[in-house]
């Protein structure tokens, strides 16, 4: 895994926990009732190139390419 997927992965994961509220305290009860929709490819499998050509796509467009996230 490269920096470009941990970023997608983090976004989908931080994107799917936004409606989780504090008092359910992200317990592995919670986090096994979640649901993370990614990318495949034509195999069925994850798409990986696709998620790294995405965030690359979105540090050029915000002109942040040499930026480190």
């Amino acid at each position: 895994m490269n920096r470009e997927v941990a970023f997608y992965l983090t976004s989908i994961i931080r994107q799917a926990l936004k409606n989780t509220e504090y008092k359910d305290q992200i317990s592995s009860t919670v986090l096994t009732d979640i649901k993370i929709k990614l990318p495949i490819d034509s195999r069925g499998t994850s798409d990986w190139d696709y998620m790294e050509r995405n965030i690359e796509n979105i540090k050029l467009k915000w002109n942040i390419a040499n930026y480190n996230i």
